[in-house]
This record gives C-alpha cells, structure tokens and sequence, in this order.
C-alpha cells in the first residue's frame, strides 16, 4: 500500500515541477545563403563562399585555427588561402584547399583519368586526386565527376579547424 501511495504521490507532484524546467534552446541553424554554392560531400551540403578566404594560425600550444576571412574575387586563384566553406549537416565552418579526390569504379588506364580531369594524379588503385584553382573550379569539376557512371566517389578535401576569436562573424 505504502507503494502505490508513494507512485501516485510521485505522479502527483511530477508534472507540475517538470513544467516549471525551461527547455534547453540549441544554436540558431545557419541557413543556406546561396543555392548555387553548394556541393554534395557524402550527403552532407557544404556551401562554399567563393570570395571569403581563411588564414590558418598556430596558438601558442602549436594547434592550428583559422584566423580569419578576408573578401577577394570570386574568381581569384586559390593559392595559399583556402576557401571558407560551410558544413549545413555539423553547422561548423571550415576550408577547402582546392584538393578534388575521386575513385573509379572499375580499372581505368592513367591517361583516360587525365583526359578526363586534365591534371589528374594517380595516387592508388583507381584512385586520383586533382587541384584546381577557383572555387568554382571546385564546384564544376566535383559535379562533372559526381554524374558520371563510371566514378564511385568524388570528395573535394574539407578540413575543419576551430576559428580565433577574431575570426567569427
């Protein structure tokens, strides 16, 4: 008897304290600022912004952080300041260094892959890598590779790094 007093008594006082808890509020979701900009990478949409450029910084511990966004053309050459991109799926902002790695599904002879993709490494077993230049290089060729039957995979290379303080915006 003392049991069943004690679970309705429980029931009782429960709900009228658990409503008085305020739910937890997540981050704002980042939204999607330009439909055109954006690459499928193992189902995750990356949205690239091809005239935002990061520095990537050492800390005093030798971690490496990206330090900040500076605008350039659209169209500059990639260089030695990678692309800001953003992942929609992780909400986290990282870079891209205009490295494109993709895989055949089938045997395929060195000099078909470079016709393909001029500039075409081998770097293993049906496996290549290509740099391009711009940001929309990287869009381009990830999607002329991504509709081809004969390719299994193609994932333009993402690194992610926690920004300085300076950095976000």
């Amino acid at each position: 008897m003392k049991k069943i007093t004690a679970i309705l008594l429980m029931g009782a006082i429960t709900p009228g304290s658990l409503s008085q808890v305020p739910l937890p509020v997540g981050p704002e979701v980042r939204r999607v600022q330009d439909p055109s900009m954006l690459i499928d990478e193992s189902r995750t949409k990356i949205e690239i912004f091809p005239s935002k450029r990061v520095e990537i910084a050492r800390n005093s511990s030798g971690q490496k952080y990206m330090s900040g966004k500076s605008d350039v053309s659209p169209s500059a050459r990639i260089g030695r300041q990678p692309v800001l991109v953003f992942n929609h799926a992780h909400q986290h902002f990282g870079y891209a260094t205009g490295e494109i790695a993709f895989k055949f599904k089938s045997n395929v002879a060195v000099a078909v892959a470079k016709a393909i993709v001029p500039g075409a490494i081998a770097v293993g077993k049906d496996f290549f890598v290509v740099n391009v230049d711009t940001p929309q290089d990287i869009l381009d060729v990830s999607r002329k590779l991504s509709k081809r039957g004969d390719i299994a995979w193609v994932v333009p290379t993402i690194k992610y790094l926690p920004y300085s303080a300076a950095a976000r915006q």
